[in-house]
């Protein structure tokens, strides 16, 4: 397809390719589900209290809503966004008025999800792909 037209008094040709492939964003490497590894608060190791009984995984939907899970009674559901042009994400809850946004990266298979650096705490939680629902 080509376009001509005249903007600001310059003439203006733009051409038009048919693509294949569509461009993915770096957030479109977070959906699935992701078994919590380690938790660290302050640089200190606090797994065990983000992830007391060894089963929390979060599970990011391609619609935008997630599940956070610690164990079959203790679940937490809600929506969430990313940055159009950083790695942010946010999660709004849908009980208790709750929100978070924190900064995510990938290493290799596993998720890296870091607090602002302007946060009183600073929580790095890291989690693994799987492929599964765990029990």
């Amino acid at each position: 397809m080509i376009w001509k037209r005249n903007e600001e008094g310059a003439d203006v040709t733009i051409y038009l390719n048919r693509v294949s492939d569509i461009t993915a964003a770096p957030s479109d490497s977070l959906y699935g589900i992701w078994d919590l590894e380690s938790a660290e608060v302050n640089d200190k190791v606090a797994t065990e209290i983000y992830d007391p009984s060894g089963k929390r995984y979060l599970f990011l939907r391609w619609d935008n809503r997630f599940s956070d899970r610690n164990s079959p009674d203790n679940i937490s559901d809600g929506v969430f966004r990313t940055g159009d042009h950083n790695n942010i994400l946010e999660m709004f809850y849908y009980h208790g008025n709750k929100s978070s946004r924190l900064n995510f990266n990938f290493r290799g298979n596993f998720l890296i999800l870091e607090s602002d650096s302007s946060e009183k705490e600073k929580i790095k939680l890291k989690f693994r792909r799987i492929d599964y629902f765990p029990t």
